[in-house]
């Protein structure tokens, strides 16, 4: 049972009033608030028709609200955080600054590079052709010295000393030719990763441009203005450097 009297309401100017008395009353030194039976207008006063319920003594209970606490940064601290983020900013613009110039020293000696080994790999495929012509020559020396042992022109004294020579001879020009080709793969293997860091941006179009290279070498040479060495030459640099742009495209 609720302490408080249910004839006692407030008014809308905020006074406490007593439905039964109709008049103002204090319920503070009256037992409105506490045991409000004893109350000699509550038990010799029959309660209104209508009798009204105190509206703000007692109210319904509220679910509590949870209170978030906004704790706001000072404004030196914010400060402090815009600095430091544009700080952030200066220093990653420095590291690009530096990267940048790490990257055109780095393509400058690279493209260097790619210059020098293109004049040294059609150095030496010049010279492994002419290592396989010198090849050949001994192969047919060889065996135009069995042929003249087995005609009995030469004893076989003169024949295995001819012989050992000229094998000897072919050893040291194949094992040659052999370091040739292994420092080619070798370093054409490891200068493909700079050629295609390089490349591999404008790829496409220089393909365009060595196919009209090729064709105008066609052309001269079917006019006759280029010799077949020459044409032949020129022809096989210009196809290689085509098939590794379109292997760099296809990478």
């Amino acid at each position: 049972m609720s302490a408080v009297c249910p004839s006692l309401y407030r008014d809308k100017e905020g006074k406490f009033i007593c439905s039964r008395a109709q008049h103002e009353v204090d319920p503070v030194f009256m037992p409105c608030l506490s045991n409000y039976t004893e109350c000699p207008i509550f038990s010799s006063t029959p309660p209104p028709p209508e009798a009204k319920e105190v509206e703000i003594i007692e109210e319904p209970a509220q679910p509590a609200e949870e209170v978030v606490e906004v704790v706001e940064r000072p404004i030196v601290e914010k400060v402090e955080e815009e600095r430091e983020l544009i700080n952030k900013f200066e220093d990653i613009l420095k590291e690009i600054d530096e990267v940048d110039s790490r990257w055109i020293a780095y393509e400058s000696s690279a493209n260097r590079l790619l210059e020098l080994w293109d004049s040294l790999r059609n150095e030496a495929l010049r010279i492994l052709a002419s290592i396989d012509s010198t090849l050949r020559t001994y192969t047919e020396e060889i065996k135009e010295v069995e042929l003249k042992h087995e005609m009995g022109l030469l004893d076989e004294e003169s024949f295995r000393e001819i012989k050992e020579k000229l094998e000897n001879g072919f050893k040291k020009y194949e094992n040659i030719r052999i370091q040739i080709i292994e420092y080619l793969d070798t370093i054409e293997n490891r200068i493909d990763q700079h050629y295609q860091r390089l490349k591999v941006t404008v790829a496409k179009p220089d393909i365009g441009k060595l196919k009209i290279s090729l064709m105008k070498l066609e052309e001269l040479y079917n006019q006759g203005k280029i010799d077949k060495n020459t044409y032949e030459k020129i022809k096989s640099e210009i196809e290689y450097e085509i098939k590794r742009l379109e292997k760099l495209m296809m990478s």
